[in-house]
């Protein structure tokens, strides 16, 4: 536990000076880890060529558009007839891969319909590799902190994240919010807040990831930000309105939850890494379920509270901004509804800020601050944790706890830095970080 600690503290100067055996030892759990993906990849590659990702759902979603039918887009005859056009399932599945985005996003898989199915699953995840790629570099050369860790460490750390892994396999968006996520980031980086929530605004295609972070900075105080925000909301509506129409506008939200509500067509809440998971998974069967959705209810409201807090903190090229982003990331997934693992991949923006703030950090935070910072960090990172957690036991929940003591450590260092702040806002500890 001391050495956790002790790491979770280190500066960048004791980081190089840790040297040659660190960087080792880093480099060969990254080794292991990409050996364990491949494993996976080989294992599954029959399913993959059969049509098994998500990305059958979203290429045939494109193909009922292109085909002029989106008023059909969430009629499930409609998308088992579509996905048997354009996959061979074969024992693999004999019900269909429901469709759960809003309707606009199905115009983004339009143009890959014009090429066969597994080309276009290629050329999906060719982008997302690219943006995988991109997203550690453009950091880095943003973020002075992380100049300073080996060059090759923010290229391969995505390569061994597994939940990242686990988008490129089943041919996942959650890439693309890993993008918007990254973008809003720098946009805030910059005090550019309309530009910002305009960048999340196009993380819209998964709602219950990107609202949360809205409410918890409105409360800050950031108006601007929710404008951006709201301004490509309307545009996406409108969008989506010009694909499906009115009816089937207002049938969505019913479709979505009736998704939620049925297990074996949506998702088992024992494979959800958030609060509703962890609460759901150890309260069914003892408290009726509407007790259960008011627990998890106020249990989120509880959450984002607490992250919205000391709203002096989130200003452009403020020290905090690193600390107190990454808890609203956090805390957004937590209060999620609906979540898999692969949407965890959203993670990888707060773990690359919290190592580009520890390494910045050059005071002598508590131990366990530093313990609840980087051991989290280092459980995402570790591939069998989640192949232990997810396909044998279903307990996929778990992942909450360990995201909730990310939350706790995120909050002790930002209540730190705001006690160590004058009343006139003026810090005296500076911490560099862009």
């Amino acid at each position: 536990m001391r050495a956790i600690a002790n790491f979770g503290l280190t500066n960048a100067a004791r980081f190089l000076i840790m040297g040659h055996r660190l960087e080792r030892a880093v480099l060969w759990f990254c080794v292991g880890m990409l050996i364990v993906h491949a494993y996976l990849l080989w294992s599954v590659r029959k399913q993959v060529l059969a049509g098994y990702p998500d990305f059958t759902a979203f290429y045939a979603a494109g193909r009922t558009v292109r085909d002029g039918r989106g008023k059909h887009l969430y009629d499930a005859s409609e998308q088992w007839r579509t996905q048997q056009q354009v996959v061979q399932f074969g024992h693999v599945r004999d019900v269909p891969l429901p469709y759960l985005r809003p309707p606009f996003e199905a115009l983004l898989f339009v143009p890959l319909t014009f090429l066969p199915y597994s080309q276009a699953y290629l050329l999906w995840n060719a982008v997302g590799l690219s943006i995988v790629l991109g997203i550690p570099l453009l950091l880095r050369r943003r973020i002075q902190a992380l100049q300073q860790i080996p060059p090759w460490l923010p290229t391969l750390l995505p390569f061994t994240f597994t939940p990242l892994f686990l988008a490129l396999l089943q041919g996942q968006d959650s890439i693309l919010l890993l993008l918007s996520y990254t973008l809003t980031y720098l946009a805030l980086s910059e005090a550019e807040d309309f530009r910002a929530g305009c960048w999340l605004g196009l993380g819209l295609f998964k709602p219950h990831l990107v609202v949360p972070v809205v409410a918890i900075l409105l409360l800050q105080g950031k108006r601007r930000f929710a404008l951006g925000f709201l301004s490509v909301a309307a545009a996406l509506f409108v969008v989506s309105l010009a694909v499906i129409g009115w009816p089937e506008i207002l049938r969505y939200p019913g479709y979505v939850w009736w998704l939620e509500q049925h297990s074996g067509r949506g998702i088992l809440p024992r494979d959800t890494p958030n609060l509703r998971g962890i609460e759901e998974g150890l309260l069914a069967g003892l408290l009726a379920p509407w007790r259960i959705i008011l627990l998890v209810s106020i249990s989120s409201i509880a959450v984002m509270l607490r992250a919205a807090r000391r709203p002096g903190l989130i200003r452009g090229g403020n020290n905090a901004l690193n600390l107190d982003f990454s808890q609203a990331m956090v805390a957004t997934f937590l209060v999620s509804y609906h979540a898999f693992a692969y949407d965890l991949s959203m993670m990888l923006l707060p773990i690359l800020l919290l190592l580009a703030w520890r390494l910045a950090n050059h005071s002598n935070a508590n131990a366990w601050s530093g313990i609840a910072l980087t051991g989290p960090i280092v459980l995402l990172l570790f591939a069998p944790i989640f192949l232990l957690l997810w396909l044998p036991f279903h307990t996929m929940n778990l992942v909450a706890i360990v995201l909730l003591l990310w939350m706790w450590g995120m909050s002790r260092e930002i209540s730190r830095l705001q006690d160590a702040t004058p009343p006139d806002g003026t810090v005296t500890q500076a911490i560099p970080v862009i």
